[in-house]
């Protein structure tokens, strides 16, 4: 079980990560979106991965800065997108802080369409991982204000009412999700 210290360092580094998005990879991000699907398919796994998850997160970002509800700018875009966007959500989230993060952030307005782009990607186990997750603990993906960090009082409590840190474990013990992401984007280039 993460203790509150722990919690409060990834948070921390995750406002960070957020922080540098925002504010130092604009420019990159900025390049990125200039690039014809030719020159896409030329980038190399990793830039392209990258160039891939930050066009499709400065689509949601950009358009925040000009007051727009998350929520409607993820669900207007393309299915490719919302797949790259919810795939790097996910991934980014879990890796960082774990599903109880996930669920906190301002991603989950991704977690509705979670399962559908996990098996668009074909990651079947991480699929059912989640599913059987949501199912066993009756988690409404459509309401997560309980996993509200900033309105809750007790995290260690999510903690022991859901088993975060096993679903967390078994998410990585499962085939990395950017590979198969990456796939997906190799195929969908015209579209991301």
């Amino acid at each position: 079980m993460k203790t509150f210290f722990e919690f409060i360092k990834l948070m921390f580094n995750f406002i960070f990560v957020i922080f540098k998005i925002c504010f130092g990879w604009k420019k990159k991000a900025g390049e990125y979106e200039n690039l014809t699907s030719e020159e896409l398919m030329e980038l190399s796994d990793e830039a392209l991965y990258e160039a891939a998850t930050m066009r499709t997160m400065m689509k949601v970002i950009n358009r925040e800065d000009f007051g727009e509800d998350s929520e409607d700018i993820f669900y207007s875009l393309p299915e490719p997108q919302k797949v790259v966007y919810t795939i790097d959500c996910l991934e980014r989230e879990v890796e960082n802080g774990g599903l109880c993060q996930f669920f906190g952030n301002s991603s989950s307005i991704t977690a509705p369409f979670v399962s559908e782009a996990l098996a668009i990607i074909g990651a079947v186990k991480h699929q059912e991982l989640f599913d059987n997750f949501i199912e066993k603990y009756r988690i409404n993906l459509y309401n997560l204000s309980m996993f509200d960090f900033g309105a809750t009082d007790d995290i260690e409590a999510l903690y022991q009412k859901y088993p975060f840190d096993d679903y967390d474990d078994k998410f990585n013990e499962q085939e990395a999700l950017p590979e198969m992401l990456l796939s997906y984007i190799r195929e969908h280039i015209d579209d991301i």
